[in-house]
């Protein structure tokens, strides 16, 4: 299956609906990092300053043991952390539950992931594939963007590795995103990101990822807790996932995602 350059570009766009927000679902304080506002000369400074700082705490590579590690080396470990549990390959159901407090509303779908050893990911909705990653995509990818290694933080506890990666592509230069991983075993702890709407308003978005374990080995997805904001700070959406009915081992094959596939061209390759 062939992927065209065009598909990499959409990778930051996240799907929200342009919706009013009230002053009740306001957030006291922001958790994401600090990307600044558009529309005032004092915070475009502001945010050119961050730029700065933020240079000059990057860096080329870590070393983890005897392993000098680059930003891309560390996604792709990322990519592969089921893997380097032994995970020859692995499914699970998804329960997501989006609440829009403007609106008042809910609304629940589940998915199911797949994943091959070392690092196919396949998402399913209703039987249709809406996310898809393997070595080779995530290649294409990282030829899209640039990714740097800033300094370590520590999130919910957690010492953490910081990525930062940004479209080349100018269009899309301004939807930027943070990836936090474990430095300990490469797991997702934490993703934020940024998108630029054409109307000039910023979308944020922090994703925060609780684990546990499973079947007494595995350290796995127990949950995600997904909130979305404005420039304003307000709550636009929150969003739960449930990892549930894990399975192990069951003879997944290529031929199972290229079957899935066939016929679909995704846009959203990230994991």
């Amino acid at each position: 299956m062939r992927f065209t350059a065009i598909t990499i570009l959409a990778l930051f766009i996240l799907v929200l609906g342009n919706v009013p927000a009230q002053a009740d679902s306001k957030r006291p304080s922001r958790g994401y990092r600090d990307y600044g506002k558009t529309g005032e000369k004092t915070e475009v400074k502001k945010d050119t300053k961050k730029e700065v700082s933020e240079d000059k705490e990057s860096r080329e590579a870590v070393t983890d043991g005897d392993v000098i590690l680059e930003a891309q080396d560390i996604l792709l470990k990322m990519l592969a952390y089921e893997s380097s549990l032994g995970i020859l390959d692995c499914s699970v159901d998804v329960v997501e539950v989006t609440k829009k407090p403007t609106t008042n509303t809910t609304r629940s779908v589940r998915k199911e992931i797949y994943f091959l050893a070392p690092t196919r990911t396949l998402t399913l909705k209703d039987n249709i594939p809406i996310y898809y990653v393997d070595e080779y995509l995530f290649s294409a990818i990282i030829r899209q963007v640039e990714l740097e290694l800033l300094a370590d933080e520590t999130i919910n506890g957690t010492d953490c590795y910081v990525i930062k990666m940004t479209p080349r592509e100018e269009a899309f230069a301004a939807n930027i995103k943070h990836y936090y991983l474990a430095k300990d075993d490469f797991r997702k702890i934490r993703i934020e990101s940024k998108r630029f709407r054409s109307t000039g308003e910023n979308i944020f978005n922090v994703t925060d990822f609780k684990y546990h374990i499973v079947e007494g080995m595995y350290l796995l997805p127990l949950n995600s807790e997904s909130r979305t904001y404005d420039d304003r700070d307000f709550l636009l959406q929150a969003t739960t996932s449930t990892f549930l009915h894990w399975k192990f081992n069951t003879g997944l094959t290529p031929e199972f995602f290229n079957q899935k596939l066939e016929g679909y061209r995704l846009y959203d390759v990230v994991k």
